[in-house]
């Protein structure tokens, strides 16, 4: 009989040590390498867990921000890893409790600041816009966005003269601009003066740097930091391509200021 509540009170101390050690989701997430790294860049975030629902359009977003493909038919877990500024969208296989992708957003406005698929280039024709050629004019606006030309329109392109003329005087001023120096613009550079020959664009005969603004970068202010690339342009050494968020400084005041 000793021996058999010996080995009953073994069992019971194994049974403790196994299934009492096991690891929660909450703390398997908070254990992940990614997820550590980033409590650490970012230490007021706090993390919640929940089984993730699918659902069309919170299936949409995985699908189109993740480089991994994703059986939605599969169970997973959300993690929400959020601070006033940004928050981390993570989505774990829930077997193995492995991280298959990650989002970071605004907080304030949700906007993808940061996935782990690769976004594409913002050519032309990537952005919605067609590409004109020298001897056409915009008949809407210049993208000055698009990182393989500065031609780039927003709407169709059409031969070089004024609005109005018709399809018979485009015909008949088609010897228009010979001779007239047109300049082609490298990818740093916006075009700022076009070049006329009686009331006809004949194009660009003018380019100057892109600023910050014209990549749609941000100059952030002194007391914040930029969440995204940092680059050198002609009117700023830190623009940022990203957003700006304001460093949070918690100061504590160790004087005693109670007098006797």
């Amino acid at each position: 009989m000793p021996k058999l509540i010996s080995k009953i009170i073994i069992a019971l101390i194994a049974f403790t040590l196994l299934f009492g050690c096991i690891a929660t989701p909450q703390k398997m997430v908070e254990s992940n390498g990614i997820i550590k790294d980033y409590m650490i860049e970012h230490p007021q975030a706090k993390v919640t867990v929940a089984p993730y629902v699918s659902e069309t359009i919170t299936n949409a977003f995985w699908t189109e921000n993740c480089a991994n493909s994703i059986n939605f038919d599969r169970n997973y877990y959300q993690a929400l890893v959020s601070d006033s500024n940004l928050t981390l969208r993570a989505l774990f296989e829930k077997s193995q409790m492995l991280l298959v992708c990650g989002v970071i957003e605004d907080t304030a406005t949700q906007k993808i600041i940061q996935t782990d698929k690769p976004i594409p280039p913002k050519t032309c024709e990537n952005i919605g816009g067609k590409q004109c050629d020298l001897n056409q004019k915009c008949a809407g606006n210049w993208i000055t966005t698009a990182t393989d030309t500065n031609r780039c329109c927003d709407n169709l392109c059409r031969a070089a003269l004024v609005s109005g003329d018709t399809d018979e005087n485009i015909t008949a001023n088609r010897g228009l601009c010979e001779g007239i120096i047109i300049t082609d613009c490298n990818l740093n550079q916006k075009c700022t003066s076009i070049a006329m020959d009686r009331n006809v664009e004949c194009g660009c005969n003018k380019c100057e740097a892109r600023v910050c603004g014209d990549y749609g970068g941000l100059i952030c202010p002194t007391d914040t930091n930029c969440y995204g690339d940092l680059n050198v342009m002609p009117d700023t050494q830190s623009c940022c391509l990203g957003v700006c968020y304001k460093i949070e400084v918690t100061v504590t005041d160790t004087n005693d200021t109670n007098t006797n």
